[in-house]
């Protein structure tokens, strides 16, 4: 059962917090009025525009590992 419950909570928790973890960063830049926050990667926004989803969704995916108790 929590496998099953894993195999279909994992997926769809790191997706929406993946993409929302990328919108909130562009938000950020966007009422900051940056366009690039880097020079590593330009016209990429950087190395932080690049893990913006990586960063919430990562935090997202242990939390929920923990509030199944699988972690």
């Amino acid at each position: 059962h929590t496998s099953l419950t894993l195999s279909i909570l994992l997926p769809v928790t790191v997706a929406v917090s993946a993409s929302l973890g990328d919108l909130v960063g562009s938000y950020f830049k966007r009422v900051a009025g940056v366009k690039d926050s880097g020079v590593f990667l330009p016209g990429h926004g950087g190395f932080i525009d690049r893990l913006d989803s990586y960063l919430l969704s990562s935090i997202v995916l242990v939390l929920v590992l923990i509030a199944v108790q699988t972690f």
